[in-house]
């Protein structure tokens, strides 16, 4: 669904793909073949998981980082790195 903040980010991006239709593996297929350098997985463990967790673990990009769905590490091979600060990670 389109909001303020999809419509902000929309307009920060070169390109902005809405995937809200697509399953796991139509996800990270295009991820991969848009070329994805550094994919950051902003759902976490959230009712977005079942698509872009598994979207992740498909690796589609070289690098994947977590931020913001989930205040800890995803437990995943697949994401290597996290965003994090002082409040969240103490």
């Amino acid at each position: 669904q389109q909001d303020a903040v999809t419509a902000q980010f929309k307009s920060l991006a070169d390109d902005f793909q809405n995937v809200d239709l697509l399953n796991a593996e139509e996800v990270a297929a295009r991820i991969h073949s848009d070329g994805i350098d550094i994919l950051v997985e902003l759902s976490g463990y959230t009712t977005l998981a079942p698509v872009a967790i598994p979207a992740a673990v498909m690796h589609p990009a070289p690098i994947q980082v977590s931020w913001i769905g989930y205040p800890n590490t995803t437990g995943l091979d697949a994401i290597h790195y996290r965003f994090t600060d002082a409040i969240a990670d103490p």
